[in-house]
Formats: structure tokens, sequence, C-alpha cells
């Protein structure tokens, strides 16, 4: 219950957001200065609300499950009821963030 920011991304790290809302506020995360650095992240959000504000400096892959829920990308690409994904490669570097997100009864916004 309750909301909560989360404000760099831990590379290995699962999520859970049950009956609440969490926000990933990741828009100003400077990936490491020796470049390559790749971030892998799970996100389950049950009956709650997730939003993602994606880093600028880094290229994002996002593969989103949606069962009775909403998972929508900054592209419009949105799942209720199945799969979605979105790629930004916008960027010159060579790191990479790559979420996994569940939605069940719930919403994830990326944007």
């Amino acid at each position: 219950f309750g909301e909560r920011v989360f404000l760099k991304p831990e590379h290995g790290r699962e999520y859970s957001v049950i009956f609440g809302k969490a926000v990933f506020d990741w828009q100003h995360f400077r990936p490491d200065s020796t470049g390559g650095q790749q971030i892998d992240v799970k996100i389950n959000t049950i009956f709650g609300s997730t939003e993602m504000v994606l880093p600028k400096d880094m290229r994002v892959r996002i593969d989103a499950s949606s069962a009775f829920g909403e998972a929508r990308m900054p592209n419009g690409n949105t799942a209720t009821f199945g799969n979605t994904n979105y790629w930004a490669d916008t960027t010159d570097s060579n790191s990479q963030l790559n979420v996994r997100a569940d939605v069940v009864f719930g919403s994830f916004l990326a944007r």
C-alpha cells in the first residue's frame, strides 16, 4: 500500500507493486562512464499502478505482458490482455536498460 519512488535502477532487481503505486523516475540516471553497462530489472504490478520515466542516456528495451490490466509504452503501444514491447535506440550510448513488466489487474505506464 502507499506510494514509493525509485531514482536509480539496480541490476537484477525484481520490484513488486501490490495494491499501491510506484514511480520509477530514472530520467536523470546516467550509466557509468566505462560504457557497455547493461541493467536488467523486472517489475510486477498487481492491483496497483506503476509509472516509469525512462533514462535519456541509455538504450531501453521493455517487454510487457498484461492480464486484465494495461501496459502502455511511450510509442503508444498498449496491451490489456497479451504482450507488447518497446525499443528505444535513440542514443549513442552502448549501455542498455532491459525491463520485464508483468501487469495483473493494474497499470504500467512508461514514458
